[in-house]
């Protein structure tokens, strides 16, 4: 999606993806409620590492 509106360039999307796995850990989920949380705080990651990105280069985030 931020590739797609031009916040960030495409080879920033394996660095966005990497740093955000970084952060968040990896762990296997046991159920439902571990799957929702997991990518509630990859999603707030991931925007989080957009904005630094868009912001190293200029553009909005």
């Amino acid at each position: 999606e931020a590739f797609l509106e031009d916040r960030i360039r495409f080879p920033e999307m394996p660095e966005v993806v990497e740093r955000t796995m970084d952060r968040i850990g990896i762990a296997a989920p046991r159920d439902l409620t571990d799957v929702i949380s997991v990518d509630r705080a990859a999603r707030k990651v991931s925007a989080e590492e957009v904005a630094r990105c868009a912001q190293s280069i200029g553009k909005k985030s």
